[in-house]
């Protein structure tokens, strides 16, 4: 099972003053939520954990697709991480 992605949050005056420092920071299981001062946030990511956010939303998105995941999940049973 996919281990939960490590999000740093960061303001985005901070993000202003050293962007570079943040983009290089968002690999593959790391995610940077830049929060901006209206209370919104942009979230940076890499390429391959956006492949895989897209891919997720298009398997959950087809009800037969979703309930085939959720049938081999119980099957699989719990799995030790």
């Amino acid at each position: 099972m996919a281990t939960e992605p490590e999000i740093m949050k960061v303001s985005s005056d901070e993000f202003d003053k050293h962007p570079e420092r943040y983009r290089v920071q968002a690999t593959p299981g790391h995610i940077v939520q830049v929060i901006e001062p209206s209370g919104g946030t942009t979230v940076i990511m890499s390429e391959q954990d956006f492949e895989g956010y897209k891919a997720t939303i298009e398997l959950l998105s087809n009800p037969h697709d979703a309930q085939a995941l959720k049938d081999a999940l119980a099957e699989a049973g719990p799995t030790a991480e």
